[in-house]
């Protein structure tokens, strides 16, 4: 793969104001010598706006290599267009795609190109995601990744938010639903991404990722940021997945899944193996992690497990001081907040009023009530819009 130049492919539908925004932003980047193929994938739909839309790709200057269109005929959908999309990896060799309502770094391109060289022989990473995550999504908690020196972590969730695949990996997962078209209730995934409806076709690579052992490359630094227009996924706009980007060039220092401590599962979970090689006297237990609270007791496949909140029967504890949350446990920080117990004692965890305010006030900081409470609005309200 040494040298490849993978291709931008721009996946757009019915939203010409934000496939401009995308574009200014993509024709500032900062791009390497050589013809980078840029294609526009526009999904049928026979609207002004997504007329509009067609006629922004034509009439966009891309000086940097070939420039193509591909327009459907029909519509897809938006499941079946990024899967077609996907397919491009087999003409291009790798891809970069970007939905319409992403804004890059300038520093997105140089990103991709060495995260794809760094990774390519690795088989258990999945792609490369140019979104950093700033919160877990499944339960609106701020993420940390712990750091372990790299500017890279590990994470069992794909990105939809600007991802980049090698024709090796994406060949992969087309494999892998071929077989296994339906994601079922039984898949180790959140509850609430096993729920996202059947046109969503980052679920299933969720589920690739979680069934298979593989992981998404995630920078800490973020190369995309979400507006979150309204679309086929958003009834109306927002900022929740905002995030900084890099505003400058940067070598990034990336790290082999061997050697990384800050490796997560689909619950954004640190990985049992990352906090036995840290913390010795966890050692003789077989756990799981579910530090997220996402997990339900009956898909628990330990004898023991990690969960916040005292617990009389608990053969570890640990305190609630450093962060990100993990960070109390690596560090054996004395104390009572975190627990690690048998899964047939998980009822004496004491999760009362109290404990919640301090995991609150741990995560978000001590903030007035009249704050707290509009907070809780605004998540009711975007789990009513999803």
């Amino acid at each position: 793969m040494s040298g490849h130049i993978p291709a931008i492919v721009i996946v757009a539908f019915n939203r010409p104001e934000s496939l401009r925004r995308l574009l200014s932003s993509v024709g500032s980047a900062n791009y390497p010598a050589g013809n980078i193929p840029l294609c526009f994938c526009i999904d049928y739909q026979d609207t002004a706006a997504n007329k509009e839309v067609v006629q922004i790709a034509e009439a966009y200057d891309w000086p940097f290599g070939p420039k193509e269109i591909i327009r459907q005929s029909k519509n897809l959908g938006l499941k079946a267009h990024v899967l077609a999309s996907g397919d491009l990896t087999e003409r291009f060799g790798s891809i970069i795609m970007l939905e319409d309502d992403l804004y890059v770094s300038p520093g997105f391109y140089a990103y991709t190109v060495q995260a794809l060289e760094f990774y390519n022989l690795d088989k258990r990473i999945g792609g490369i995601s140019l979104y950093n995550h700033r919160m877990n999504f499944s339960n609106r908690v701020p993420f940390n990744p712990v750091e372990d020196g790299s500017d890279v972590y590990f994470l069992q969730i794909a990105s939809s938010w600007g991802q980049a695949w090698s024709k090796e990996q994406w060949s992969g997962f087309r494999e892998w639903i071929s077989e296994n078209p339906v994601v079922t209730a039984k898949a180790k995934i959140p509850r609430q991404v096993i729920n996202w409806p059947e046109k969503s076709w980052l679920k299933h690579y969720i589920s690739y990722l979680a069934q298979t052992g593989r992981y998404f490359v995630y920078p800490r630094i973020s190369l995309t940021t979400n507006f979150g227009d309204s679309g086929e996924n958003n009834a109306m706009s927002n900022f929740f997945f905002q995030v900084p980007i890099l505003h400058t060039a940067k070598e990034f220092t990336l790290q082999s899944l061997n050697n990384a401590l800050a490796k997560y599962d689909a619950f954004f979970d640190l990985l049992p193996e990352v906090l036995i090689q840290q913390n010795k006297e966890l050692a003789s237990y077989k756990f799981v992690n579910n530090l997220s609270g996402l997990k339900s007791t009956s898909s628990l496949d330990s004898e023991w497990v990690l969960i916040f909140g005292a617990n009389a029967g608990a053969v570890k504890s640990y305190g609630l001081s450093m962060k990100p949350i993990e960070s109390n446990i690596l560090h054996v920080v004395p104390g009572e907040d975190i627990s690690l117990v048998s899964v047939k004692e998980l009822a004496k965890t004491t999760t009362g009023f109290f404990e919640r305010k301090r995991m609150y006030d741990y995560k978000y900081g001590i903030i007035t009530p009249k704050e707290k409470i509009q907070n809780v609005v605004d998540i009711l309200i975007t789990k009513i819009r999803k």
